[in-house]
């Protein structure tokens, strides 16, 4: 599962400059002062962002500058599109991950297990992911290729 970052502890994004984050996928390593990541590789990983639309736009477009050629995006509430696996697509942005069909869970993950880390994803939620995976009705395995890190900006300050 993703680490969680409140908006309090975010720092600036647009300078770069970050908390250390630790990769949540090894706890043990978490709990080590020495697993501390810059973030410039936390900004090169899969980012959830967590919060109201004017939020989390106003994120990603402060992140803009980082993001690899060619960019692909999908607005909430479009088909998600998918190009073939062989063409370059350097980072995704996903608006609304809650709103992807069962379909296009299956079609995305299917997708970026064939581009095995060559494409960044920046995904959008307005609420948690955990509970609609849970109850199954969002695919485990997606949510946690790309909750890697995970900044929720409806964290209390």
């Amino acid at each position: 599962m993703g680490q969680s970052l409140g908006l309090a502890e975010t720092g600036d994004l647009a300078s770069g400059r970050m908390p250390a984050v630790r990769h949540a996928r090894n706890r043990r390593a978490a709990e080590s002062p020495d697993s501390d990541l810059d973030f410039a590789y936390a900004y090169r990983a899969n980012l959830l962002l967590i919060g109201t639309e004017a939020a989390v736009t106003k994120l990603v477009c402060s992140l803009w500058a980082t993001f690899d050629e060619p960019l692909m995006i999908r607005r909430s509430g479009d088909l998600l599109r998918l190009p073939p696996s062989s063409e370059p697509v350097g980072t995704m942005i996903i608006h609304g991950l809650e709103t992807l069909t069962d379909y296009e869970q299956r079609a995305l993950k299917d997708w970026l297990v064939v581009r095995d880390g060559r494409t960044r994803v920046i995904s959008t939620a307005s609420t948690s992911l955990l509970p609609m995976v849970e109850a199954g009705v969002f695919n485990d395995s997606l949510y946690y290729r790309l909750n890697v890190v995970c900044i929720d900006l409806n964290t209390p300050r």
